[in-house]
């Protein structure tokens, strides 16, 4: 079980640096079924504090296996990308998509022991994390940080200004989440009114996976009619990213990384699933 592996771990030790070249345990979760980025990027964190907890490395299906390609306009991303073109692993060496010709032991795990395992982890991080130093991080790859600098960039941004950020999400969500123009328009009308002026009027970034020119210009039209001294002007970053990026995937990711930078000045709005339309 996934406790008495962790518990046999706690009492040995290895050396993290050089694990590839030495024997260790071998995580396969290939058989992991495709998902959403965020739900995978979540998975593959908790099964590598699994392996790295036990001295082991993670196999983990390649992007074009595990992200769906539903969210991938029905077609499955290149098998040229690794996940080390998504994510930035504080220890890399850890995180495979081929097995490895070195390997001695192989324990295959369902994915949900990467919760289950989490869970366990924590109750034992005094133990393994004291004796290892760290936890697993996990980052955004410099290409996609580059991706998204890059808006910046062409809108004339440096990576310290202050922007408020909207996600709308329409597609697979509008049945939870009403984003007709007015209904967006009225969210932001209440950011404004729960928020101090500190750092206002201030470009306002949004994305969103609609696909009408329509809803677009409308919505464009509407938010710069709110207050000229709260939003200086409206820019629609889908545009931008689409001619940089291969896939769907990497519009979201590289989005991913302005919406951070937007909660770190409390400046983002998302209107995408029902528990976010009802603030």
């Amino acid at each position: 079980s996934c406790s008495s592996i962790i518990k046999k771990a706690v009492k040995t030790s290895c050396a993290h640096s050089n694990i590839s070249a030495g024997d260790y345990l071998l995580i396969d979760a290939r058989q992991s079924g495709a998902q959403g980025f965020l739900d995978r990027r979540s998975v593959i964190r908790w099964l590598l504090n699994l392996a790295f907890a036990v001295c082991g490395r993670l196999l983990f299906p390649p992007p074009c296996v595990s992200l769906d390609p539903l969210h991938n306009n029905g077609t499955e991303v290149s098998c040229t990308l690794s996940w080390s073109d998504y994510v930035q692993v504080s220890h890399p060496q850890l995180l495979i998509d081929a097995v490895p010709s070195n390997h001695s032991r192989i324990l295959e795990v369902p994915e949900y022991w990467g919760w289950r395992c989490h869970n366990i982890l924590k109750k034992q991080s005094r133990s393994w994390v004291s004796r290892m130093g760290h936890n697993i991080t996990i980052q955004p790859s410099s290409r996609l940080r580059d991706m998204a600098n890059g808006v910046l960039d062409d809108i004339g941004l440096s990576e310290n200004t202050t922007f408020i950020g909207l996600h709308i999400r329409r597609g697979d969500a509008v049945k939870t989440c009403n984003t007709a123009v007015h209904r967006v328009v009225k969210k932001v009308r209440k950011f404004f009114s729960s928020t101090n002026s500190t750092g206002l009027p201030a470009p306002l970034l949004y994305w969103s996976d609609e696909t009408e020119s329509a809803y677009h210009a409308d919505l464009t039209k509407a938010l710069m009619a709110i207050e000229h001294t709260l939003i200086s002007r409206v820019i629609h970053v889908d545009p931008i990213l689409h001619p940089v990026a291969q896939n769907n995937y990497d519009v979201f990711a590289a989005e991913l990384i302005l919406e951070d930078r937007a909660r770190a000045t409390d400046t983002f709005i998302e209107l995408r699933r029902h528990y976010a339309c009802r603030r």
